[in-house]
Formats: C-alpha cells, structure tokens, sequence
C-alpha cells in the first residue's frame, strides 16, 4: 500500500462530450428561391427526409456558413423545414 501511494496514477479520462446536432425535416411547403452560393445546398436539403444543420455545413463546405445558416433560417420561418 506504501508503494502505491508513491506511484503518481493519471486523473481519469472522460470522453469529450458531443455537441447536441440541430436536426431539420422538409414540411410540404414549397420553399422560397434562395439564390447564392447556399442555393444547392438547399436543393439536397429539400430532398433529405432528415438531416443535420451541422452535416449539411459539412457537406457544403465552400458555402459560407453564415449563407448556409441564414437559407436554413429564412425556409424555417417561411414553414418549409421544421426542427425535429
């Protein structure tokens, strides 16, 4: 027991925790035109059943992803994603 009390142990190791991802689902509403760089981005959003803000910021990675937040943002107010 001696020796063990000499024997420096490391603290313990947690795993970082994850971020909680910010999940969208396209309604039946018709989305706005959203022209831009973020316009593809949002065609393959309005095409998934599910996804990920943080995936498609990701995926899209040579949008901007103030563009990308903002096209999520104004098809969210006008009803054609919800979160879920």
């Amino acid at each position: 027991m001696a020796q063990q009390k000499l024997v420096r142990r490391p603290p313990t190791y947690d795993l970082p925790r994850r971020k909680p991802l910010t999940i969208y689902q396209p309604t039946a509403m018709m989305p706005p035109l959203i022209n831009g760089p973020a316009r593809h981005a949002v065609a393959w959003a309005m095409s998934q059943p599910r996804f990920a803000l943080e995936d498609m910021i990701a995926e899209f990675d040579m949008v901007p992803e103030t563009a990308l937040r903002d096209a999520v943002t104004r098809l969210e107010a006008a009803g054609c994603l919800r979160r879920g």
